[in-house]
């Protein structure tokens, strides 16, 4: 969840966000906190989300956040600037009752399913075709970088844990992280919180392979905190 406190930290966190629209967060809300908090998976280094399934998520980001698109071409082409409307239509809505949104319930046959070794081992490999990709949102890591510093800002960056089915059809995790600790290594200001490829997490603290359920949740919160 996207959270800021202005003396304090900018939590730069919503769904399926890649480094793109971290970095905007960042621009807009965080240039007065003193500690900016960003997680960095297994997919960050080439997820583009306007090039993605979830392509409808760009249409939030832009109305809640003003952040307009990454590519406009791919947006024109997929009919965003039409949806537009409808959308601010929608969100006008639920400002005004947030219970209009109607969130159904995950059924614990669909907790079953995204538990599967099969889903998550599938998943795991998604994300890494991600990694993988030519393109990718490195530049934005260097922002981060060069403007906290210039800022004296810390930027916290996050590994989040993930269960070890979804690990291992991976590569090693410090393999796959070594592009961004190469990266930061010379920068007193950065702090990299390596939860990938620590034990501090069980089974039980998970809600699927990549994502903690609420009482994980708050157990990594915990550990961050007397980190920062």
């Amino acid at each position: 969840m996207f959270y800021q406190d202005n003396e304090k930290e900018l939590n730069l966190a919503t769904p399926s966000q890649d480094l793109y629209y971290s970095y905007s967060l960042f621009e807009k809300y965080g240039q007065s906190s003193k500690n900016i908090i960003l997680t960095y998976s297994v997919f960050s280094k080439g997820l583009c989300l306007i090039k993605t399934n979830e392509i409808e998520l760009c249409i939030l980001l832009k109305e809640i956040f003003g952040i307009d698109y990454q590519f406009k071409n791919i947006a024109k082409k997929k009919n965003l600037y039409l949806l537009e409307p409808f959308y601010k239509i929608w969100i006008n809505k639920y400002l005004k009752n947030p219970k209009s949104l109607n969130l159904r319930k995950t059924t614990e046959r669909e907790i079953q399913s995204i538990n599967s070794k099969d889903y998550i081992q599938k998943r795991a490999k998604k994300h890494y075709k991600n990694y993988q990709r030519n393109f990718n949102q490195l530049n934005y890591i260097k922002k981060f970088i060069e403007k906290t510093k210039e800022n004296d800002q810390n930027l916290i960056l996050i590994l989040p844990p993930a269960k070890k089915i979804y690990k291992e059809v991976l590569p090693d995790g410090k393999k796959i992280f070594q592009h961004l600790f190469k990266i930061c290594k010379n920068y007193n200001h950065i702090k990299i919180l390596d939860f990938y490829n620590s034990d501090s997490f069980s089974e039980e603290d998970f809600l699927d392979g990549d994502h903690l359920n609420i009482a994980g949740g708050w157990k990594l919160t915990k550990i961050i905190r007397t980190k920062t």
